[in-house]
């Protein structure tokens, strides 16, 4: 099975639902599942912590961000 990545043109969403699409992409993309995949699980995060955070978690393991649409 492919999978298929799209990026996303936030500018294209308001503010809150940039924000809140956003985290939700970035932790399903984290936790390698899709968003519908993500709604169904627990990754022991809050969905409102901000991606400023989660780069700041992320950084020293090495990994990234990456903004898909899953």
């Amino acid at each position: 099975m492919t999978e298929t990545t799209k990026q996303i043109d936030l500018t294209q969403l308001d503010d809150h639902r940039k924000g809140l699409y956003r985290t939700q992409a970035e932790f399903a993309r984290i936790a390698g599942v899709g968003l519908r995949t993500y709604s169904q699980i627990s990754l022991g995060l809050s969905p409102n912590v901000g991606v400023a955070t989660l780069e700041k978690v992320l950084a020293p393991l090495g990994l990234r961000l990456e903004i898909v649409e899953a």
